[in-house]
């Protein structure tokens, strides 16, 4: 099957930075790149991309699990599963086997540098060469008057929850220390898959510090108890992060 996917670069969440663009791409190459770029060992993603794209309008029930009677002793929020879901496994590959294919792509004749991180605890997902974003981000400048992007960035990538990836980024911003020990404190990029829209959305926000010292000194706050109502950094609100803290948020 052939998907022509929406693409959108813009800057933090301002939508009016955004650039769309459209590209088309098969289940053949999502099979392919999944082979090769894709983290976890999963065969044919395109074959699962298909199925997961219609989920939803054609849902997958399961026909042989039985009619039992829920017992009426049971609590009210637990009832019998009539339906397999998408795995979160395989549709987490989606958004990084499709992010790094678009980023390769899109930026012809640039090379793309982009490795996997891993971690015995939670981490960004990848590290990239932020050149091939680099014509895109000069064109924005003049609307922030944005600072250069350090040679490399730090990656999230989550089918639609946004916030929860920029907590990702703020918690490996805070372990590394602030700049200017740490070029790439405040930057990063989130990519949010929507697999089940006609057409597919992919979007890019590309995330920079307004300032820096404020950043740092909230999550040091947050990190050290300082404010009650948000006990870790990977439990901040998006509005936490508002009030000239990063671009565009």
């Amino acid at each position: 099957m052939e998907y022509q996917f929406e693409v959108t670069f813009r800057i933090g969440k301002d939508n009016s930075t955004k650039d769309v663009k459209e590209i088309n791409i098969t289940d053949k190459i999502i099979n392919m790149f999944g082979s090769l770029y894709g983290e976890s060992q999963i065969i044919d993603l395109g074959n699962h991309f298909n199925l997961y794209h219609q989920y939803g309008k054609h849902k997958w029930h399961l026909s042989k699990g039985g009619k039992t009677a829920v017992p009426k002793s049971f609590p009210k929020h637990i009832s019998i599963n009539l339906e397999k879901k998408p795995g979160t496994s395989v549709s987490g590959n989606f958004g990084e086997v499709l992010t790094i294919f678009i980023l390769k792509k899109l930026f012809l004749p640039k090379k793309l540098t982009i490795c996997h991180l891993t971690s015995n605890r939670t981490c960004p997902d990848l590290i990239l060469d932020s050149s091939v974003i680099d014509t895109y981000w000069s064109s924005k400048a003049p609307k922030y008057s944005l600072p250069p992007l350090p040679h490399i960035l730090l990656g999230e990538c989550k089918n639609t929850k946004f916030p929860e990836a920029l907590n990702q980024l703020a918690s490996i911003w805070y372990e590394m220390g602030p700049p200017p020990s740490n070029p790439l404190f405040g930057f990063g990029i989130i990519s949010n898959l929507k697999y089940r829209t006609v057409p597919p959305k992919i979007t890019f926000s590309i995330i920079s510090p307004a300032n820096d010292t404020a950043l740092y000194n909230k999550l040091d706050d947050v990190a050290n108890g300082r404010v009650k109502t948000t006990p870790t950094i990977k439990s901040m609100k998006l509005d936490d992060f508002k009030g000239g803290l990063l671009y565009g948020i």
